[in-house]
Order: structure tokens, then sequence, then C-alpha cells
């Protein structure tokens, strides 16, 4: 009966943990790239946490927020400018 009990607070504790990094993950997403991240953007960077991370073991934190950084999403601003699709390029 422990037994079972520990296993079951175990899970929940893990589903927290991962609720808490999709959390963070759309937030940190969110204000890195202007706009709300897509669910597989979401996906993608919560699969770079292992099933056994917490807060304390900060590497996977940093990697997601590393990633996100260095992301064309967050170094290029796509939301200045126009698109000029309707104009041709003159070849010298």
């Amino acid at each position: 009966m422990a037994g079972m009990l520990l296993g079951s607070c175990l899970i929940v504790n893990e589903l927290l943990i991962f609720g808490m990094v999709v959390y963070l993950i759309r937030y940190l997403g969110k204000r890195a790239y202007r706009r709300p991240l897509t669910d597989n953007e979401v996906r993608q960077y919560a699969g770079l946490f292992s099933s056994s991370s917490t807060f304390e073991e900060s590497a996977e934190l940093m990697l997601t927020t590393m990633s996100m950084l260095v992301s064309p999403y967050f170094l290029y601003r796509s939301e200045l400018g126009v698109e000029q699709a309707h104009l041709n390029f003159q070849h010298f």
C-alpha cells in the first residue's frame, strides 16, 4: 500500500514538474519570439527536458533557454518591414 502511494506521489510530482516546464516554455517563448509558440514548438522544447529533471538540475532549463535565444525567430524581427514578393530583383 505504501509503495503504491509513493508511486502515485512520484507520478503526480512528475506531472506537476512537466506542467511547470510547459508553462515556462510557453512564457519564455512568447517573450523571445514575440508571438505564442505553436504546439509543435512547445513539444520540441519540452523534449529537451529528461523525464527525471527537476528545477534544481538547471542544465535542461539552460539548454532550452539558450536554444530559444539562438533561434532565428528570436534573432530576426519578422514583424518589421513588409513582404515584397511582388518586386523583381535586377541582376547585374
